[in-house]
């Protein structure tokens, strides 16, 4: 069984598996690039500038050719890219890259993705149509043509509805080439119901399970082709067992069931354009949380039944990114990689970047706008999603990394100026303590504006198990006493922000900060209240070793560390992960950090977020 995988992908775009020895792959959220060193055998081909995938899974990795986990976006996580193409937003005009799903947090305490994000198909919306992708053996990535395996994670709602098809049916049990997967509803309850047909004039094979789903159900649904059998279980999540007997069986399922049109999640095609879909059909109504694609093979039982019982997966692609050095002896070469994040730490923006012409995928609401560089009544998501939009025109080469960004918290503070000028890294942390939120950034660009500290405290990590050790109180990001130098007033003056009830517990934390970028009073206002808010206390770091790879954890939860023996109960914010492979170890960091501990690609950016410690600013 490979839970671990190390693909590559060259200048002309073609993907294969590389033998891996060894690998440490770091994520630091915004405090540093994602990077991540690789051990491989000398006879490996590698250059610099390849890029470079690490797939971590609690399942095997061998046959997977599509992962979408739907944790604030459809982006394949498989290493093979077959992502949704641009649409556009039949509610927002400007919004000319949706990937046709609206996503949102599960907020029912009791579901298995509690606080995760999760994907809906709007009723105006097509679902996610993806690209036509290809191996360099020609066969498409989403080869139906021998032994396959689906696993999808949904919750049953509306109406009858598709989940995944890549088929020519323009209904979802039309007599016609392909596959379609869907959740059929008669009064209250739902089956599953799979429709095959192969593309050398079969007839159309189906399978169903009985109407035992009620409204509202999270399920786990399965199809598995082994052979000429395809097998279909649509498993609850409250289930003891996951894949025992197969809930319905398709006999003689026979030949190639490819269809060369796009395949679609959520949605079945309606009408084509050659092998482009146009318009689609029998739109899902529930909830999607995850789907995996495995082709040229199936799934072992235990994987399969890893995937039924662990915690949701926040991210199964953990590190892409382009090779920056390379050294090799006679026996291996080590691989250095820096993630596609990078470009937000190194940018500097400036007008020459934020120029006087509109980008795709730039869009405001009535009353905001901007001018190069300058931002009028703007809401801060929109001055970030301007500044990637145009970002996007200098990467458009790059098919790996792209940048977009998804509000989850529905924020709406309204910036009446402000300059985008300077380090991207400082903009986006400005920005985000205005509206006191979270800034997430997936390993394919996908950026989320979510909450802070996302609480799954019912997730416990506890002494035994794990390693856990208390770095101590770390009061470097500690402020109970701020001064803003900013042109908010018209002149270059300063604003003043304290806590007396901090100062007189722990005494005088004093911290200048010069935003240069602002000019409106308002936002400074939210800055500083907010500034102070977080930084007035003296935090604690832990540090959790497992003692094997975890996947159900990623930057900003919120968890609960337990050490009996220490008398440690307590709270702690995720802020960096490292996943050692062959060693089958994770590294969990949580807490506030030493400044001077952040990486040096941070350190080398422009500006630190123009922060300033000074202990006699009172005099």
């Amino acid at each position: 069984m490979t839970k671990v995988k190390l693909l590559k992908e060259d200048s002309s775009g073609n993907i294969s598996v590389v033998d891996m020895n060894a690998a440490e792959v770091s994520r630091d959220g915004l405090r540093a690039v994602d990077s991540g060193v690789f051990t491989c055998p000398s006879r490996i081909s590698i250059s610099q500038g390849n890029v470079i995938k690490f797939i971590s899974d609690v399942a095997d990795t061998k046959h997977l050719r599509g992962a979408y986990l739907f944790h604030g976006s459809c982006l394949d996580e498989s290493g093979y890219n077959v992502d949704p193409i641009n649409q556009t937003n039949p509610s927002v005009s400007g919004f000319t890259n949706w990937d046709g799903l609206n996503y949102e947090t599960n907020s029912t305490s009791s579901s298995k993705f509690y606080n995760f994000h999760q994907a809906t198909v709007p009723s105006n919306g097509g679902g996610a149509i993806l690209e036509n992708k290809t191996m360099p053996n020609s066969d498409p990535v989403h080869d139906f043509s021998s032994d396959f395996d689906i696993i999808c994670w949904v919750t049953t709602g509306g109406s009858t509805g598709v989940v995944y098809s890549k088929t020519n049916r323009t209904s979802f049990n039309g007599n016609d080439i392909g596959i379609t997967i869907a959740l059929v509803k008669s009064g209250s309850n739902w089956r599953v119901s799979v429709y095959l047909k192969n593309n050398s004039g079969g007839s159309l094979k189906s399978g169903s399970t009985s109407y035992q789903y009620p409204d509202g159900q999270t399920l786990c649904l399965r199809i598995q082709r082994k052979g000429s059998t395809v097998n279909v279980w649509g498993v609850q999540s409250s289930n003891d067992i996951a894949f025992g007997t197969p809930d319905a069986t398709i006999t003689n399922a026979t030949g190639n069931f490819n269809s060369t049109k796009q395949a679609v999640i959520g949605a079945n095609p309606s009408t084509f354009s050659g092998d482009t879909v146009l318009t689609t059909t029998n739109k899902f109504g529930g909830k999607l949380h995850s789907i995996r694609i495995y082709c040229g093979g199936t799934l072992d039982i235990d994987s399969a039944n890893q995937i039924f019982a662990s915690r949701p997966i926040p991210l199964i692609m953990k590190l892409a990114g382009n090779v920056w050095k390379i050294e090799s002896n006679l026996d291996q070469k080590k691989i250095y990689v820096k993630g596609f994040g990078k470009v937000i730490t190194d940018t500097l923006i400036t007008d020459e970047i934020l120029d006087g012409s509109t980008a795709t995928g730039e869009y405001y609401h009535t009353g905001a706008s901007r001018s190069t560089v300058s931002f009028t009544s703007a809401y801060p998501v929109e001055i970030i999603r301007a500044i990637f939009a145009k970002l996007n025109e200098e990467l458009s080469s790059n098919g790996n990394y792209k940048l977009s960004l998804l509000d989850l918290t529905g924020v709406s503070n309204t910036i009446n100026s402000y300059n985008a000028v300077g380090n991207l890294l400082e903009i986006i942390n400005q920005l985000m303590m205005i509206v006191n939120k979270s800034f997430y950034v997936s390993p394919r660009g996908r950026c989320i504006i979510e909450n802070k500290d996302i609480d799954l405290t019912y997730i416990k990590f506890k002494n035994g198990t794990y390693q856990i050790t208390a770095d101590g109180f770390d009061d470097s990001n500690t402020a109970n006493d701020l001064y803003i130098f900013t042109g908010a007033t018209g002149n270059f003056s300063f604003v003043r922000e304290y806590d007396q009830t901090s100062i007189d517990t722990i005494g005088l934390y004093a911290k200048r900060i010069i935003l240069s970028q602002f000019t409106d009073a308002t936002a400074v206002g939210y800055f500083k209240n907010n500034f102070i808010s977080q930084s007035k206390n003296i935090n604690t770091r832990y540090t959790i070793e497992a003692p094997f790879m975890l996947d159900f954890i990623k930057e900003n939860f919120q968890i609960k560390i337990i050490n009996s023996i220490k008398s440690l109960d307590a709270s702690s914010t995720i802020k960096s992960i490292t996943w050692k492979y062959p060693e089958a170890k994770t590294i969990i960091e949580t807490g506030d950090y030493l400044l001077d501990a952040f990486d040096l690609e941070r350190v080398s950016a422009d500006t630190i977020n123009n922060l300033f410690t000074d202990k006699q600013v009172n005099g």
